[in-house]
Formats: structure tokens, sequence, C-alpha cells
């Protein structure tokens, strides 16, 4: 719900909680994927694009990618090592 919240595709994304593995969602008492866990990789799904999108747009400057996420800098940074995050590296130019 988040997702095509934030996106405004519901297509986009009811076609990715398809493509979610089985295995990635824990199964109850009954013999398909519990719906809180399919909830709960969806919403990190769409928080890891979000994330991503505003890094992009910012040069992976954090502090501005946080204030464009209204999130502080210190959520932002518990987020990408939650997802574990590690930002591009840089090459050295040669002289």
């Amino acid at each position: 719900m988040k997702k095509i919240v934030a996106t405004g595709d519901s297509e986009t994304a009811l076609a990715e909680l398809v493509d979610i593995s089985p295995a990635a969602l824990k199964t109850g008492a009954s013999s398909g994927p519990s719906l809180k866990a399919a909830a709960r990789a969806a919403s990190r799904q769409a928080e890891r694009e979000l994330i991503s999108r505003a890094l992009t747009r910012t040069h992976w400057n954090r502090k501005k990618a946080a204030g464009e996420l209204q999130i502080s800098y210190k959520a932002l940074l518990y987020k990408l090592k939650q997802l574990v995050w590690k930002a591009p590296t840089r090459r050295r130019r040669r002289s």
C-alpha cells in the first residue's frame, strides 16, 4: 500500500508483490505466505526505492537526501545500515 501511495502506480506495485520469493516470506499455519510478512517486504522495497531515488538526486549527499525524505540524518544512516547499503566508490583520476 505504501508503494502505491508513494509512486501512484498500483500495477507496478502489485506486480512486484507477485515477484517476492516465497522463501523471503514467512509462512504461517496455512499453506500461503503471511500477509504481515508480505506487507513488511513490500514496505522495505518501497523504502529502498525512495531512498535510492533521493540519494541519486542529491549525488549521495546524505544530509540533503534526509531533508528531501523528511527524516533525520541519523534515521537515514540507520536505514542505510539496516538495508546494507554502501555509497558508490569514487574512482581516482590518474594524472
